[in-house]
């Protein structure tokens, strides 16, 4: 009726009194300063469903998380502007970080899963839908095979150009004079690349998604969540990979002897300068090849006073960077949460305007109503592209800021601190925008994440190749060590950190016991009961033919149809 014009909109019937309780249950002011969010939860889910329900139970979980993360890496940041972490120490802490970050990552999930088992019991809810709603695109004449392969082809293309242009710009930020006005705005400019690589995909990929005929509107969703967040995710992680993994080779400068190689490494290179230590020290950052010798692309900025432990040029960009793409992502997501409000007042304003000027009323005291139903109307679908927001957007733009804090944040400790206050902000900005904002959406039924639960446990086995990494290949001691003795201590530790997190989740199982006994007992009771209702005997069915069920059993004639006969 929609796509015919019958109607402007549909949606179910709105209930002030259900706004009022969620309100007051996550949005009075004593809630917003109070990191529980289970009333909250329960509250919307009967007006919003058990998808959203499980959204912002998922949001408050992570927000609660990373606390533990950011409580350290403020500890860390006080430590180290009161002088007692020095230099010489960043790299073995960091270290201590990448451990403790693999740990919680896994830990956040497995408590999770342990809460949802019990919510799923508590809500009623299954893992399988009974009836999954018919994609309205769908065409059942074609397979959709060839689109399924132009569609992987255009994703491949889309990372390989992504790739080669980000690269080419981190070569540019690399070679740019320390003191030039570009080297200091080079990391707004990679943020921006970034965030227009981002945008460009997501107007591309649900086009993609469209041409491949998806039957219901749940294979749909779940092929577009899982192409969006992975590509998404490369794009705001590659920069950061590059820098910590790629630069160091890819930027080294060679020669014959070493002096040669310093002299292309460090413009206006002067062995006489250096002391027997200092010399030693950037000898440390070197390797030798068959025929020459080779200087790293990340070195310290000043080659007089170097030193094995000293800050290298790479630390300071990818510090840069990280941190300005980081901020600049939570507050672009804070500004997107609120021009929708401001969007939406003033067009409800703009139409109640519009309504008094058309009135009948002469005196002005006669003042027309503008009614909760017309209010509801006038907010914003919850569907994909929408100011009213979407369950795809909502949970990439949490997979992303998760994903930086996940595996580059122990670069920069006090990054999980910004994140906890952010999540705190955007989870309470969230539920207003879905009451005031946002039309109701129709409730759907879920039993978890989906395929989001999937998406945060590939975040977190990326996590933890990326936090090890760090440890091997780019924090003091062990960027020191020759590349062998680096790839030993990965592969121990990479394999050694997921045995820990196995152990995690041997210790932390999915299912509580109270929730494996009740669910134990409901199985026994519907069995029983199935077993009862077939040994019943039920009397014998009868014919009704007999019972005269019209509208007018005694052919009682009106005074109109008496006239006529």
């Amino acid at each position: 009726m929609v796509q015919q014009g019958v109607i402007t909109c549909y949606f179910p019937c709105p209930s002030p009194g259900k706004i009022q309780e969620i309100h007051d249950a996550a949005l009075t002011s004593k809630n917003w300063l109070s990191p529980s969010f289970g009333n909250a939860s329960i509250s919307i889910r009967p007006y919003f469903g058990e998808t959203i329900a499980f959204y912002f139970k998922f949001v408050a979980h992570l927000a609660q998380s990373m606390l533990v993360p950011g409580f350290a890496g403020v500890v860390f940041f006080v430590l180290r502007m009161a002088g007692v972490i020095q230099q010489r120490e960043i790299g073995s802490v960091r270290t201590g970080f990448c451990l403790l970050f693999s740990i919680w990552a896994a830990t956040l999930l497995q408590l999770f899963a342990r809460h949802t088992s019990r919510t799923k019991q508590f809500w009623g809810v299954e893992e399988s839908e009974t009836f999954q709603q018919i994609n309205k695109d769908w065409d059942p004449e074609r397979t959709g095979e060839r689109a399924k392969m132009v569609v992987n082809f255009a994703t491949v293309g889309y990372v390989a150009a992504y790739v080669g242009g980000i690269t080419a710009l981190l070569t540019w930020q690399y070679n740019l004079p320390t003191g030039s006005w570009l080297a200091s705005v080079s990391s707004l400019m990679l943020t921006l690349v970034i965030k227009g690589g981002n945008f460009l995909w997501s107007v591309l990929a649900p086009m993609l998604v469209k041409i491949e005929n998806h039957r219901t509107e749940a294979e749909e969703e779940e092929k577009l969540s899982a192409l969006l967040a992975g590509v998404k995710l490369f794009v705001a992680n590659f920069p950061f990979f590059s820098h910590c993994f790629l630069t160091n080779a890819l930027q080294a400068e060679c020669g014959a002897t070493f002096e040669e190689a310093a002299s292309q490494a460090f413009p206006g290179f002067n062995k006489a300068l250096l002391s027997n230590e200092t010399l030693q020290a950037l000898q440390g950052f070197s390797w030798k090849k068959p025929d020459k010798v080779c200087i790293g692309g990340c070195v310290p900025h000043d080659y007089t006073t170097a030193s094995l432990y000293s800050e290298t040029n790479c630390d300071a960009d990818v510090i840069s960077n990280l941190t300005t793409f980081f901020v600049f992502a939570i507050i672009t997501e804070i500004a997107l949460l609120i021009l929708p409000i401001i969007l939406s007042y003033l067009e409800i304003a703009k139409e109640y305007a519009k309504m008094q000027k058309d009135s009948d009323s002469e005196d002005g005291q006669d003042v027309k109503p503008y009614s909760f139903l017309q209010w509801e109307a006038k907010k914003f679908p919850y569907e994909f592209g929408s100011w009213g927001g979407d369950k795809v957007n909502d949970f990439l733009d949490m997979a992303i800021n998760y994903s930086i804090v996940a595996c580059w944040g122990v670069i920069y400790p006090p990054m999980a601190a910004i994140a906890a206050i952010a999540l705190f902000i955007l989870l309470r900005l969230r539920v207003y925008r879905s009451l005031y904002v946002t039309r109701r959406p129709l409730p759907r039924a879920s039993a978890g994440l989906g395929i989001w639960r999937t998406i945060f446990q590939c975040i977190n086995m990326t996590a933890v190749a990326c936090n090890v990494g760090l440890a091997a290949l780019f924090f003091y001691p062990m960027r020191t060590r020759e590349f062998g003795i680096q790839l030993m201590f990965f592969l121990v530790f990479e394999h050694a950190i997921l045995i820990l997190q196995a152990t995690v989740k041997f210790l932390i199982s999915d299912s509580p016991v109270d929730v494996t006994n009740i669910g134990h007992y409901n199985e026994y009771v519907k069995k029983t009961m199935k077993k009862k209702m077939a040994n019943d005997v039920y009397p014998t069915q009868t014919s009704l033919r007999h019972v005269d069920v019209s509208l007018n059993p005694d052919n009682i004639e009106s005074e109109v149809e008496s006239d006529s006969s």
